[in-house]
């Protein structure tokens, strides 16, 4: 290799840096820069002085020797590398580079560059890498109490016993050597840093739901306080946007062959959230789904999708699934079967449907030209409150298919909340949707009776006999006293409104439910007629001796 040869070598490689992918850039950076710079250093100088002062022997050149010596570098180079890993000493650099990246809003390139390194990071951050653990550990032997804090730390009664027979000197010169070892605490700052300003960035939250919407999956899988805020507002987005991956994956899990509680690995979100629903209900994601939902149908904020709410149904399947509403209730449904199934003790605030129903009541309106108020579903809005009534219906008759021991098959011995319990939780809800159902003056009378028809098979489809009937005994109650369960007299003016809905009902539906009949009329003694009231149990006449 002549001078020429090295020069145009050293040109090539600044003009590969140049045209480098950013990202690459940046890793670079981040690398053991000492080592790179070592190497380089000492290749050029033995390349130099080869060209100048080395003698040729023979056929092998000096010249030949230092084109190997260029070959040497690039290859320890390359494996530097590739073999280099980001260490706590890195992370000053990585929060600096995060840093610049969010303020040239490059989010692209700031995923890429931090996604590989988050499960470092979060360690480094609560002091959870081994460095730390060790230096914390030695640090916890020395001053006072270190001996009781040394056996405290120690789980078999063997270890207690030996550790009891060493000397209090031994510990604490053991613990002192926590002065060589790296406390790491610019790291644990530099590493807190970095997540909060992930956390914490708008624009890149924003751009994780349109563009990387799974680059968010690893933030929230991070034991971090910022980490519920980050889910509140990312999912809020997601709910907001008819062109999120949340919308997409939703409708696959709605309309292809899998089962409602079988999440497919490429449903990356609801596979996260669902298929251990126990990340559900730690990050609160009903909250923001929930909140968006009621707040959109308030028609002073958004008095344009009221209104499409109140047009005809007739295409509204065709539709439906870039409608927040509509895609939110089923949202519930799949995490509330979900966690059922999986034994989480918690409602999952299944009660969002009910004032999600009492809002689409307060807004219904037929008035709407071409809305047909014989029709099946008069509007969308219509047909939105049939979806919360059947889902809450699917929600009680969950407790027959559950296994043995779970916590969701067992009935309170009275009609009270039981936030542990998704069918009796859900049977609570229904009632409130039935009262507002009942006691509504825009719903019109066909579509009223059709939701309580609804009510009437989820009451049928349950056994009067056995831990079920319980639940049955239980769904009638609530349905009776409207989902309130704190005992308060029964409003006459819901009573007659369920007489009203019950004398409309289907004859054949209203004998396979006698004893919620019997339940109207013990709550409300003047609601039903005559030809609806129970018959009384005949008189048992005394032998004639």
């Amino acid at each position: 290799m002549t001078p020429d040869g090295l020069l145009t070598f050293l040109a090539l490689v600044v003009a590969v840096y140049a045209v480098a992918a950013p990202v690459a850039k940046l890793r670079v950076r981040l690398e053991i820069r000492v080592l790179q710079i070592v190497a380089a250093v000492s290749a050029v100088s033995l390349t130099l002085y080869l060209e100048f002062f080395g003698a040729a022997d023979g056929s092998f050149t000096s010249k030949d020797a230092a084109f190997l010596v260029v070959l040497g570098w690039m290859l320890v180079a390359w494996l530097i590398h590739r073999l280099s890993k980001l260490g706590p000493s890195s992370l000053p650099v990585l929060s600096k580079l995060v840093d610049e990246l969010l303020v040239e809003e490059r989010y692209a390139e700031l995923l890429k560059l931090v996604e590989p390194h988050l499960s470092l990071i979060d360690q480094v951050s609560r002091r959870k890498s081994r460095l730390q653990r060790l230096h914390d550990w030695l640090a916890g032997l020395t001053g006072k109490g270190s001996v009781e804090y040394f056996i405290k730390k120690l789980d078999d009664d063997e270890k207690k016993r030996r550790k009891k027979r060493m000397p209090v000197g031994l510990v604490r010169i053991v613990g002192r050597l926590h002065v060589i070892v790296p406390s790491l605490q610019k790291g644990e700052k530099y590493a807190g840093d970095v997540l909060r300003s992930i956390y914490r960035a708008e624009e890149a939250r924003r751009f994780m739901v349109e563009q990387r919407p799974y680059a968010a999956i690893s933030l929230l899988r991070l034991e971090r306080d910022e980490r519920f805020e980050f889910s509140d507002r990312f999912f809020g987005d997601l709910i907001a946007d008819a062109g999120s991956a949340l919308y997409l994956e939703i409708r696959e899990q709605q309309t292809t062959r899998y089962q409602l509680r079988v999440y497919p690995e490429h449903n990356r979100l609801l596979h996260f959230l669902f298929s251990d629903a126990e990340n559900a209900r730690t990050l609160g994601v009903w909250k923001p789904i929930g909140e968006y939902l009621l707040r959109r149908l308030d028609p002073a904020v958004d008095p344009d999708y009221v209104a499409y709410l109140n047009g005809p149904a007739t295409h509204f399947e065709q539709e439906w699934w870039r409608d927040s509403t509509y895609v939110g209730i089923q949202f519930f449904r799949l995490m509330v079967t979900s966690a059922a199934h999986q034994g989480v003790e918690w409602h999952m605030w299944l009660y969002c449907l009910p004032l999600i129903l009492k809002k689409l009541e307060e807004n219904y309106d037929t008035s709407t030209p071409l809305v047909d108020t014989t029709a099946e579903f008069p509007t969308r809005g219509a047909r939105l409150i049939y979806e919360i009534v059947d889902a809450l219906g699917d929600f009680v008759k969950l407790a027959p298919d559950l296994p043995e021991g779970s916590p969701h098959r067992g009935v309170p011995d009275r009609f009270e909340h039981a936030n542990g319990n998704i069918p009796v939780s859900a049977a609570i809800a229904l009632g409130q949707c039935v009262r507002t159902i009942a006691t509504s003056g825009r719903l019109g009378d066909r579509f009223a009776i059709l939701m309580h028809e609804c009510v009437l098979r989820d009451i049928t489809d349950l056994p009067q006999q056995g831990e079920n009937g319980r639940l049955r005994g239980l769904l009638i109650q609530s349905l009776v006293q409207g989902g309130d369960t704190m005992g308060r007299a029964c409003d006459q003016g819901y009573g007659q409104g369920l007489a009203t809905l019950l004398q409309s009902a289907d004859h054949v539906l209203r004998y396979h439910a006698r004893d919620y009949i019997a339940g109207i009329d013990a709550a409300y003694p003047d609601a039903l007629p005559e030809h609806l009231r129970p018959s009384p149990p005949p008189r048992r006449h005394e032998a004639t001796p």
